[in-house]
């Protein structure tokens, strides 16, 4: 069974970071400041900054998937067969284009 810490698994909580760095990637990509973008997700301004600066602890992966939506992403959850040489794992595969 994965360790788990107060962010979940390893696994989980390099998700989270990666979810978070598609988020800021977003963000300057549309040139938004974090008072537009926090507008634009329905959050206050510090909570922006707080991803913008990697502080996740108040934010679960499917929250910053739902931030990504409202940001104009389609989010993709696909689920495929492991191979039997290693066991199971979660990963964000980005493709912004």
């Amino acid at each position: 069974m994965a360790r788990r810490t107060v962010y979940g698994t390893p696994e989980e909580k390099q998700a989270k970071e990666e979810l978070a760095a598609l988020m800021r990637k977003v963000i300057k990509q549309q040139g938004l400041s974090q008072y537009a973008a926090a507008r634009i997700i329905g959050v206050d301004q510090p909570k922006v900054s707080a991803i913008m600066s990697n502080r996740l602890v108040h934010f679960s992966s499917e929250r910053l998937m739902r931030f990504l939506i409202m940001l104009g992403h389609d989010v993709e959850i696909v689920i495929t067969p492991k191979p039997k040489s290693r066991s199971g794992r979660l990963r964000v595969v980005p493709d912004l284009g």
